[in-house]
């Protein structure tokens, strides 16, 4: 009850609906009572025709090096910024059912995290909603004595050709796709639409009554016909209208399981709510089988045009920390999905390397299509290289916490090593000696202007190709492999760039002198977590970095700059700055549902951006903020409670997993008093810092550690 979404209807727009999902299905609910909406969503749904201009054989980064070289802006940009106007290739909505039939009045509205279902009431009229853990099925249960009528809503591809309100979005129909299908028959009800590529989807439901209470089933299906989407539609209706006490008993066992894995108790009611919608999320968007998490996740616009930025695959922080926090919060499965979905993209990430930047090895497209297809856009980010290194790291980090070798060998090591290909091939011989790249930029600052293009290299990149040799020299000593190559290049690196206080600048001539939303110029101090702050010139460097931001103010940030800030001040130790950073982005940034919406519109003055577009990133990326408050592992050390507030006198946490496979479980207690529970799913030793003691565990084996702080003594 206490992380329950608590809406009072009528629920006045898609981004501040119900959400409910299985990973493989979305839906949302919202609008007013007598036209209540379901909008479905369907992971995967993708038009993945090409823009034109990708497909030219000059289309390669040695022309982009040429056009820079040259300041040829205009030419730069009709072909490598130009292709993102396409409306193709782009995520795709799917299409509503509304309600007809209930009256024009107030409701109430809840959204239960611990079992995903919603429910809604006004009046003598109830709906109970949920969406198969297992299945993809929406269940829709109406208990009314009026007649109600579901209507199906496709979305208007054939319809108006004026451009949407939202000026991130293209108009449907600039996909050329015809009008749908209507279907209403033999007890179904819905549409088929024609998508490019010769494929289908169907949207149909079922309407049936049982013991005087109305039931909807509604189903999404894709194949290479319209009669083939229909046909698996009905089937998977039918079977389902005979099963659904199964099916419902499977949900909630799904559900069960998945917050079984973790749980945090915290005396800040925002932090804990952030933790509990992100994590839901997360467990909602993604799971195995799947098509990952986009911007949007399974919750693509239903606002009658394509999804801003088109709901596309940003590497260059998005999908990163859209998957921050699974491993630290045990839910590897949800993790996996992304993982899995990359290594099946790797034949594409080798064709982009080979096609855009002439070299062997892979790389992923900045700015991606489901396929790994390259969208364009502004090109210093989209184009840029060293974003598939950063996708490398999550590979990393997942065997790092796991401890799985059979996923060091098979997955991390061959990644790593097809990446370092691809930049061996690009990495020049600079004036100086050291090695640089052609062409360098710092997500996204300077925006798409040609500022944008830093001299080689900047902080970001420089940061990135550290850590790409830094993890080879690692990985080839766990593996018994040679490392002379990896460590001659890193010898050839220079340091990472700072101005005469010592904060990190974007590049060797470019200073951080305003504002900006993202702080890519600092990942090395998060996430990466180069600059550690252990030795004085470390630490130096990380509060001059994290001070001058402050300095500049948050007038050019958005959502996630909060979160990532507040993940700056983590690793700064600085607790009342990292809580005081998230109840920003809770309090101004966070729609009534939960879902994180870029600017700031409730008009707090904390930022300049007062738009809405919705993206998941910064969601999920709060709950890693937490987990790091609550728990840190490094290089064998684990620490409990290592950057809590000196005012929470108690909290707990449940479940949370640190490096090598150790599940955590931690108590504090008024009295200062920590009891610490460990289960080891592999055999290993970690230093617990906070008694300055090794602990040694087989495998399954579990302890108990007791001690005793006192709270207003702890690290600020």
């Amino acid at each position: 009850m206490k992380h329950d979404i608590i809406l009072n209807g009528p629920i006045p727009s898609w981004d501040e609906g119900l959400p409910l999902g299985n990973g493989g299905m979305g839906c949302l609910i919202w609008g007013p009572l007598h036209a209540l909406r379901f909008s479905m969503d369907l992971a995967g749904l993708w038009d993945l025709t090409p823009a034109p201009q990708t497909k030219r054989p000059d289309f390669s980064y040695r022309t982009m090096c040429r056009l820079v070289r040259q300041q040829n802006w205009a030419e730069l940009q009709s072909l490598f910024d130009a292709p993102y106007a396409c409306a193709a290739p782009t995520k795709l909505p799917v299409g509503a059912f509304e309600l007809a039939g209930l009256p024009e009045q107030a409701y109430s509205a809840r959204l239960s995290l611990q079992d995903a279902t919603a429910e809604l009431q006004s009046g003598a009229h109830r709906l109970r909603v949920w969406l198969a853990a297992t299945t993809p099925l929406l269940v829709v249960e109406l208990e009314t004595t009026l007649p109600v009528r579901f209507v199906p809503k496709p979305p208007p591809y054939a319809g108006a050709t004026e451009g949407p309100a939202d000026p991130l979005c293209r108009p449907l129909s600039a996909l050329g796709y015809p009008p749908p299908e209507r279907i209403d028959q033999d007890g179904l009800q819905g549409f088929t639409q024609k998508i490019s590529g010769g494929r289908y989807y169907a949207l149909l439901s079922r309407s049936t009554v049982r013991n005087g209470r109305k039931r909807l089933l509604i189903t999404v299906q894709t194949a290479s016909s319209a009669q083939g989407a229909c046909a698996a539609c009905e089937a998977l209706l039918m079977k389902s209208d005979a099963s659904l006490a199964r099916l419902r008993r499977a949900h909630l066992a799904w559900w069960r399981a998945f917050w079984a894995q973790s749980a945090v108790t915290l005396p800040d009611d925002a932090l804990e709510q952030l933790w509990y919608r992100g994590t839901y999320f997360l467990g909602a968007g993604s799971r195995p089988g799947h098509a990952p998490m986009p911007l949007q996740g399974v919750w693509t616009a239903d606002q009658s045009a394509l999804p801003p930025w088109k709901g596309d695959y940003h590497n260059d922080l998005n999908t990163q920390f859209t998957y921050a926090a699974y491993l630290t919060s045990n839910h590897l499965q949800q993790g996996e999905a992304f993982l899995e979905h990359l290594w099946t993209l790797l034949p594409a990430a080798k064709r982009f390397a080979a096609e855009f930047y002439q070299t062997d090895g892979m790389c992923y497209p900045g700015v991606m299509a489901l396929d790994g297809s390259p969208l364009g856009g502004w090109p210093m980010y989209s184009l840029s290289p060293t974003n598939s290194i950063w996708l490398c790291r999550l590979f990393y980090e997942h065997y790092r916490i796991t401890g799985d070798p059979e996923f060091l060998r098979e997955r991390v090591w061959p990644l790593y090593l097809e990446c370092e290909r691809c930049i061996r091939g690009l990495l020049c011989e600079a004036a100086d000696g050291t090695l640089a790249l052609p062409l360098s930029s710092s997500p996204e600052i300077y925006d798409d202007s040609p500022r944008a293009w830093l001299t080689p290299n900047s902080s970001y990149d420089l940061a990135l190709l550290r850590d790409l040799y830094e993890r080879l020299i690692e990985l080839s000593a766990l593996l018994g492999e040679p490392q002379t190559v990896c460590r001659s290049q890193l010898n050839r690196l220079p340091q990472l760039p700072a101005d005469e206080n010592g904060a990190l600048m974007y590049a060797k001539d470019a200073f951080v002198r305003e504002s900006h939303r993202h702080f890519s110029h600092a990942l090395a101090i998060y996430p990466l977590r180069q600059i550690s702050g252990k030795a004085p010139q470390e630490k130096a460097c990380i509060d001059r970095t994290i001070a001058q931001l402050e300095s500049l103010g948050t007038s050019r940030w958005v959502g996630f700059s909060f979160v990532w800030f507040a993940l700056l001040k983590i690793v700064q130790r600085d607790a009342d700055g990292a809580v005081q950073a998230l109840r920003q982005f809770y309090h101004a940034f966070l729609s009534p549902n939960g879902f994180h919406l870029n600017g700031d519109f409730r008009k707090t003055g904390l930022s300049e951006f007062q738009y809405r577009p919705f993206t998941l990133e910064a969601n999920c990326l709060s709950v890693q903020a937490v987990n790091e408050m609550l728990l840190y592992s490094q290089n064998g050390e684990i620490e409990i409670f290592p950057v809590i507030p000196a005012d929470w006198r108690t909290c707990a946490f449940r479940g949370l997993r640190v490096e090598n496979g150790l599940i955590v479980s931690a108590e504090l207690t008024a009295t200062g008093c920590v009891t610490l529970r460990l289960h080891a799913k592999r055999a290993g030793s970690w230093y617990l810092k906070n008694t300055n003691q090794t602990l040694r565990l087989e495998q399954g084996e579990r302890r108990i550690c007791r001690w005793t702080i006192k709270p207003d003594i702890q690290d600020p």
